[in-house]
């Protein structure tokens, strides 16, 4: 009787709650002043509230940032002024192209809506769109031809649980995710990969929570070097499904080890910058740093600097590196690619090609984990 209740519930709910839209900002970092959008469906052009008039299929408008306010030109030459608009598409199947002038970029596909918004230095620009065709160009964004269902699988649950769990990163801006790696890498519209349009189908409104149906941090990244990290270690953030493991899987991956050189003027430069005492011992090996197992500091001569800093200031692929001094130089020999927190996606490119379900990789990665319905997620928010 339980069991029957909750699945009544749990029908109840998915046909209440609405539909999920995100809403995604585009060419973020560009300082885009000038943009060609160009229509594949029919799209309505509003200013507020204002239907101002309707963009056929192929017609193309021209987007300029002139004097704090958009300029829209329209293929009959026709120049208007705006200080906001919304290109809403009337077609469920249709998208536009965007191509941006100014800078100059190739132009890209996207479905859903275009909203223009003008700021002091650039064109904001932010597509609306339904969550399940975001999940599906982030995925083929984030795994290219990879043709394993499994793994699309893996990736789309964590793509989805990741869009859910940060609604409001980048709120001051009026959007909720960027475009970029800072959250995921959304390049169009899924395009090129079938495979992939199956797994987001097969896996549709899935998403991670703990028990309490709180929806997880979906951390992932390229290659932990063959050790994940914690959320606590890497973010000082507690959370019971991002604890450290051991991962025999990524070892092979294409991004498992990298290397740096550095001469020995330079990182001691860049120490005394960062406040260490360095003496003027130039003997070999007085650098020499280890790390059989990831660690948090970087530490000589009584002073110490987060490795998570380190990273960031050189640009290297990982923090878990360790340090041979030959002579007057330094050489780094790394592990994995990335902030080492969550989800492995090398290694769960290896375990899925080992056989392993999508389920029994997710598991393996996050702790204490159950796959939700997203729109239970949603219906359960506080205030719904």
């Amino acid at each position: 009787m339980g069991r029957l209740l909750f699945v009544c519930i749990f029908s109840l709910l998915c046909q209440v709650a609405p539909g999920i839209n995100v809403r995604v900002g585009l060419l973020t970092g560009h300082n885009t002043t000038e943009i060609t959008f160009i229509p594949a469906g029919d799209y309505v052009l509003f200013s507020g509230d204002k239907k101002i008039r309707l963009i056929k299929t192929g017609d193309a408008l021209q987007l300029k940032l002139e004097n704090g306010s958009i300029a829209c030109y329209a293929v009959s030459g026709k120049k208007e002024k705006y200080r906001k608009i919304k290109l809403v598409s009337l077609d469920s199947e249709g998208f536009f192209r965007l191509k941006s002038i100014r800078p100059a970029m190739p132009a890209l596909p996207y479905q859903g809506h275009l909203e223009v918004v003008v700021t002091k230095l650039s064109l904001e620009l932010i597509n609306v769109l339904e969550l399940e065709r975001y999940v599906a160009a982030v995925v083929e964004s984030e795994t290219g031809d990879n043709l394993n269902g499994e793994f699309l699988k893996v990736q789309a649950v964590i793509a989805r649980t990741y869009a859910l769990a940060n609604p409001q990163r980048h709120k001051e801006e009026g959007f909720q995710l960027c475009d970029q790696v800072h959250c995921q890498a959304y390049h169009c519209r899924n395009r090129f990969n079938p495979e992939v349009a199956a797994a987001v189908e097969a896996t549709r409104n899935m998403v991670l929570t703990d028990s309490n149906l709180r929806i997880l941090k979906s951390a992932y990244h390229s290659n932990c070097g063959g050790e994940t990290m914690s959320a606590k270690d890497a973010w000082g953030m507690t959370d019971q499904s991002l604890v450290s493991i051991v991962d025999s899987f990524c070892s092979g991956g294409q991004h498992a080890l990298w290397t740096a050189v550095i001469p020995v003027h330079e990182w001691k430069d860049y120490l005394e910058k960062k406040k260490f005492v360095v003496d003027s011992l130039t003997t070999d090996s007085v650098y020499d740093f280890s790390q059989v197992h990831r660690l948090l500091k970087y530490r000589f001569g009584g002073n110490e600097i987060s490795l998570r800093t380190i990273r960031d200031d050189w640009k290297f692929r990982s923090s878990w590196f360790s340090i041979t001094q030959k002579n007057d130089t330094l050489y780094f020999s790394g592990r994995g690619f990335g902030h080492g927190v969550g989800l492995c996606q090398e290694g769960a490119m290896c375990m899925a090609e080992s056989g392993y379900s999508f389920m029994e990789i997710l598991s393996d990665y996050f702790h204490g984990i159950r796959l939700t319905d997203g729109n239970i997620v949603e219906y359960l928010k506080p205030g719904n």
